[in-house]
């Protein structure tokens, strides 16, 4: 073979080579991410029937939203490791008082505002079990 189409064939090969490395290694694993982006948009566009402008506005809240749920979780944390303490040293009673402070607040917040009706049916229902509960909710 000729030592000039044999360099020609290596070198054209390298390149093949390289160039579908740099397709199957890059540019369709990109693809594939945008994709799935693309489809994770159009399904909450679907689910939600929001508007392009309607989702900008809610995508400009998500950083406080998440920082508001951040800030209730450690709420319900500190209550429930307060009542777990509590129950470790032979507190029942303080303990159900600790854990009855988060039912209280969201049930006079919420309870003709626009609360969770089946959270409020739950507090309702508990009331007629528990003295505690019939008091916060009276």
């Amino acid at each position: 073979m000729n030592k000039k189409l044999a360099a020609g064939l290596a070198v054209a090969g390298t390149l093949i080579g390289f160039g579908l490395g740099w397709y199957l290694g890059y540019v369709r694993p990109k693809l594939n991410r945008e994709y799935e982006i693309m489809q994770g948009y159009y399904n909450v566009k679907k689910t939600f029937h929001m508007s392009d402008s309607e989702l900008a506005e809610v995508s400009k809240k998500l950083p406080q939203y998440f920082e508001d749920e951040k800030r209730q979780d450690e709420m319900a944390a500190s209550h429930c490791l307060r009542a777990y303490r509590l129950l470790a040293e032979g507190n029942a009673a303080d303990a159900r008082a600790t854990l009855l402070r988060p039912v209280e607040m969201y049930y006079s917040l919420y309870h003709d505002k626009g609360g969770n009706p089946d959270l409020l049916s739950a507090v309702e229902a508990a009331s007629k079990d528990f003295p505690e509960v019939a008091a916060i909710t009276a």
